[in-house]
């Protein structure tokens, strides 16, 4: 058998086409070839009519369901930590989650206040509610407040201090007329633990974008993290 060369193809497409790592060879019309440039990290490649090669690059969109993080905050050695600039018309609901200690002998009980342009929004129009289930079951009727009433740490336990708190606005372009759920907990190796159920109300039409966590006396250190529910 004889073995000879292989003719060339009259025409073919040329490995000189490709100049990129990651070059894909598309086509802009018929029996005509180009080279598609890769897209940016994370993208991925879809139809698109409108463009040359009837292909494109593009960023995924976001999931329509699902937390997205927007700020996490480490603080120690605080009487209160403020978080601003967080609350936009790009959510209608947000969901908080905080971890801290307590410094300090006396029982603390940490509240939640909304702000509005860096400062406090502190009428006495929280409405407040809940139930404690430790150590005794009872009706918690916190009242009005010029904050919202999250969760005592107990003094004998100071360093097992767990919340979740969801914010519901009605009005999402203001983020105004705040509904809130917190549910809180400590606890101690020991197993000792007090829990609290809460729910309240502020109706007062402000724009707000931030809010802070405080005590009235001792120091708290800890951990905030923001999440917005995707509308």
């Amino acid at each position: 058998m004889t073995i000879s060369r292989i003719p060339s193809v009259e025409g073919g497409i040329q490995p000189t086409l490709l100049t990129a790592k990651g070059d894909l060879i598309s086509a802009t019309a018929a029996s005509t070839v180009a080279r598609l440039a890769v897209g940016s990290n994370d993208q991925i490649l879809v139809a698109d009519s409108t463009a040359s090669t009837g292909l494109k690059w593009a960023t995924p969109a976001a999931a329509a369901s699902g937390l997205t993080l927007i700020n996490s905050t480490t603080f120690s050695g605080a009487t209160s930590v403020a978080i601003d600039s967080v609350f936009t018309s790009t959510y209608s609901n947000y969901f908080i989650q905080t971890n801290f200690t307590s410094v300090g002998s006396t029982n603390q009980t940490l509240g939640l206040r909304l702000r509005a342009g860096g400062t406090d929004y502190s009428g006495g129009d929280y409405i407040n509610q809940g139930m404690r289930a430790y150590p005794s079951a009872v009706v918690y009727t916190g009242g009005v407040l010029t904050a919202f009433d999250l969760h005592t740490l107990s003094s004998a336990n100071p360093a097992y201090g767990h919340h979740s708190v969801q914010l519901l606005a009605p009005n999402i372009a203001n983020f105004t007329k705040i509904n809130s759920m917190a549910n809180g907990y400590t606890a101690s190796p020991s197993f000792t633990y007090d829990t609290l159920h809460m729910s309240g109300l502020l109706a007062t039409s402000t724009q707000y974008d931030g809010f802070k966590l405080f005590v009235a006396s001792g120091n708290i250190a800890g951990t905030v993290k923001i999440y917005g529910y995707q509308n």
